[in-house]
Formats: structure tokens, sequence, C-alpha cells
């Protein structure tokens, strides 16, 4: 789910920036469900653990942009 809201975030914001529907879908469940998935599974900051950072990468840049763009 997580890869799927990434590609979704990534592919609206180069291909269709003006798409007001596809935004709000991805405002939604970015803020929602992937941004909750930080505090559910513990995500951490660690910059030594590859694993980690990519981890929290994964789920902090699609609320990071969407919040960003709106």
């Amino acid at each position: 789910f997580c890869y799927f809201v990434n590609l979704s975030v990534a592919m609206q914001v180069l291909f269709y920036p003006s798409n007001q529907m596809w935004f709000d879908a991805n405002y939604v469940l970015s803020l929602g469900p992937i941004c909750l998935a930080i505090v559910v599974w513990q995500n951490s900051l660690v910059f030594h653990s590859l694993d980690k950072v990519t981890s929290f990468f994964l789920h902090a840049f699609p609320p990071v942009v969407c919040h960003g763009l709106r």
C-alpha cells in the first residue's frame, strides 16, 4: 500500500498536477493510513540503518509532498 501511494503521488505531481480529485485522494491516503503507519510501526530516523531510513522516508515522503502542495 505504501508503494502504491508513493507511486500515485509521484505520478500525480509529475504528470497531472491540476487533477484535483486525484490530489484529494492522495492527500487523504497520505495523511491518513500512511502517516499513521509511522506511529504504529514505530518508524524512526536512524541514519546508520539503511533499512530504517528507507522505511521512514517511504512513509514520510507522500504526506510531506501533499501537505506542501496544499
